[in-house]
């Protein structure tokens, strides 16, 4: 479905598709960086969460005697 332009306005128009056009103008090495950085934050995001497994376990007395 087009969306229709409020109005008749040729520079509201004009205006409207330029910011589209701003927002879509991504060079393909910014697109390559989000994507590094995605598998990175998921990379973060599985080792995070195997240590919030490991966090319910009380800690052992060894732990302790070593920060005495």
């Amino acid at each position: 479905m087009v969306k229709e332009f409020k109005g008749d306005n040729p520079k509201t128009m004009l205006t409207e598709r330029k910011s589209l056009t701003m927002r879509c103008n991504i060079t393909r090495e910014e697109i390559e960086s989000i994507y590094k950085e995605g598998e990175e934050n998921q990379r973060l995001k599985e080792i995070l969460s195997k240590d919030s497994h490991n966090s319910h376990k009380p800690p052992s007395s060894d732990v302790f005697k070593k920060r005495r």
